[in-house]
């Protein structure tokens, strides 16, 4: 059993997608994978049922086509937001209101300095970390480009 396993007794940590597209496939599901127990693939939710519903079933999890049912499943506990960008900052506000423990949004997190704003309210108002998506930090081009 890896190392990263959950401590004894505590439930893998559920995280649900939004948006099931080239970057939750190739990026977000395989890094999940490699965690063991600490956190597993709780809901997948796509606007296209049929997307949603085959990378579901690849690692087990349930599907949606609304951003409302994967909300307001109790299984899921962190969001990852990985929709198109018009969405992002709606989605991570939704995600901060209902109670999740913490949302990973792809970047941009937002497209507006006001959208930025809104966000950074909701998040010290409901206590909910908001984690940006910046793999970019450590590639060798980006760093030489610096």
């Amino acid at each position: 059993m890896p190392q990263h396993a959950a401590a004894a007794g505590a439930p893998a940590i559920g995280v649900g997608f939004l948006g099931a597209g080239p970057v939750t496939q190739a990026i977000h599901l395989p890094s999940l994978a490699r965690l063991g127990a600490t956190c597993r693939v709780a809901h997948v939710m796509d606007v296209d049922s049929a997307v949603a519903s085959t990378v579901a079933a690849r690692v087990g999890a349930s599907h949606s086509a609304s951003m409302e049912s994967l909300l307001d499943d109790p299984a899921v506990d962190v969001v990852a937001i990985c929709s198109p960008h018009q969405f992002h900052a709606a989605q991570v506000i939704a995600a901060c209101r209902a109670g999740k423990k913490a949302v990973l949004c792809e970047k941009p997190f937002a497209v507006s300095a006001d959208e930025a704003a809104e966000i950074a309210a909701v998040s010290a108002e409901t206590g909910v970390p908001i984690l940006v998506g910046a793999m970019h930090t450590f590639d060798p081009g980006w760093l030489a480009a610096e």
